[in-house]
């Protein structure tokens, strides 16, 4: 790729453009910015690294200038005096990614590697075929980057293969029943049953007749014969979710079925034969479990005949968009209101997200600007609201942000009424760009009844 660095310090231009060549890309750089926009004219960087604090510039003030003239590249905002407001402001602006010196240098090619995929949607026209082709699902697999490709073939090598037992490892939210919903889609027929156990929502005490049944009279309540969730998933899937939750005396009863392909409801003396695959989850790292004696070593490795791991939505930023479309799409189909489009900023602020609750806190965050531009045609970047923007230091997680945001809305304010509601004069007042003050007003809903 072809990198553009502006830094107003030598050296960390030097570094950078050293490290970055050494690692195959074209690289250029410039201390100041007086030909900044013939560099990029003749240059045609793919990726931008902007220092917020230059001298003859203020980066904020730069960077919607390079977004709005040159929306295919990739801009990512640099600063020794990163902050959350900072952040954020960065992102609302257009900014891809955001990172705080000193530039850690893996972060850097992680942010670069996220530019790259962003890069390649972008580019690539809105109707060329998805990379990925399958039969529409009832809960539908989407992604087209390089990894949603790669876990799609390991979950079809899986279902077309003889496995009886598949594990699913993966974060919180990341999508592991939708891929065990894609695998039964490949391997069953519809009419073949999937059943889905969410194993921390049983009681201690009704594990053996949720998983195994119960015969009439069996124990205090049992007033009929029930079928478990075994014999309920017979000739088709059995999705035991975060299996780690179970008690060790539950995984020796499990353990038990899947070795001898039978099962005995509480109660019963007859043995029933099972048909079926069963594939667990967790989010937790079972070997570390299994070190601490919580889950047994014997399941683990009958479970593990073959593993498909799930990338956290942050590892593939590519799809963020697909999915984003598809969350509002529907969403409206619920509220029967009309789709509404999405601002390319609101997007990239979307993307720019590090999402520790994965594609369920995406969604939440979808919806919720749904609601938001419920009057308007579009979601824009007001109505998307995050808890955290993704480069954040992790020492200044439990900032005050309602304090901060107090404090700046009064402030700014102050700056506007003493300069007679001049944003220019107000903005260089608090040396922020006009921007950044013309966001403020907006966020604050300031006006000069204030």
């Amino acid at each position: 790729m072809r990198i553009l660095i502006i830094d107003d310090e030598p050296i960390i231009c030097e570094n950078l453009c050293d490290f970055l060549q050494k690692s195959g890309h074209e690289v250029e750089s410039r201390t100041d910015c007086s030909t900044v926009f013939q560099t990029i004219d003749s240059f045609r960087p793919d990726i931008v690294l902007l220092d917020i604090r230059l001298k003859d510039a203020d980066g904020l003030t730069l960077l919607p200038q390079l977004c709005e003239h040159w929306p295919d590249m990739a801009v990512i905002m640099i600063s020794g005096h990163g902050s959350m407001d900072h952040a954020i402001e960065a992102m609302r602006l257009g900014a891809s990614d955001f990172l705080k010196k000193p530039i850690s240098l893996a972060d850097l090619e992680v942010a670069l590697d996220r530019c790259h995929q962003l890069l390649q949607f972008r580019r690539t026209p809105t109707n060329a075929p998805p990379k990925v082709q399958h039969n529409d699902l009832a809960m539908p697999f989407i992604g087209s980057s390089p990894l949603a490709q790669l876990l799609y073939k390991e979950v079809q090598l899986a279902a077309r293969s003889a496995c009886d037992t598949v594990l699913i490892t993966g974060e919180t939210g990341s999508g592991k029943e939708v891929v065990a919903k894609l695998f039964h889609s490949i391997r069953c027929k519809d009419s073949q049953p999937f059943v889905a156990v969410n194993c921390p929502a049983i009681p201690e005490t009704l594990v053996e007749s949720e998983l195994f049944g119960h015969k009439q009279g069996a124990f205090t309540g049992a007033l009929e014969n029930r079928k478990g969730a075994f014999e309920m998933a017979n000739n088709g899937v059995l999705f035991l979710d975060e299996i780690s939750e179970l008690d060790t005396t539950a995984q020796a009863k499990l353990l038990r079925i899947l070795e001898t392909r039978t099962v005995r409801p509480v109660g019963s003396v007859e043995e029933s034969p099972l048909d079926l695959c069963v594939l667990a989850a967790s989010n937790r790292n079972l070997q570390e479990c299994i070190a601490n004696g919580t889950f047994r070593q014997d399941l683990f490795y009958r479970l593990n005949s073959f593993q498909i791991n799930v990338p956290p939505l942050r590892q593939r930023k590519l799809d963020i968009p697909e999915l984003v479309v598809h969350m509002i799409k529907q969403y409206t189909l619920k509220t029967s209101l009309p789709i509404p489009e999405i601002d390319q900023k609101a997007m990239h602020l979307l993307t720019s997200y590090d999402y520790p609750g994965n594609i369920r806190e995406l969604k939440n965050i979808v919806e919720r600007a749904c609601i938001l531009a419920a009057d308007s045609t579009q979601i824009e970047v007001d109505h998307i609201r995050l808890p955290s923007p993704l480069s954040f230091p992790k020492d200044e997680v439990n900032y005050d942000l309602t304090a901060t945001s107090q404090n700046e809305a009064q402030e700014t304010a102050l700056a506007l009424r003493s300069t007679g509601w001049n944003r220019s004069k107000a903005a260089r007042k608090l040396g922020i760009s006009y921007d950044t003050i013309r966001w403020r007003i907006s966020k604050y809903d300031l006006n000069e009844s204030v």
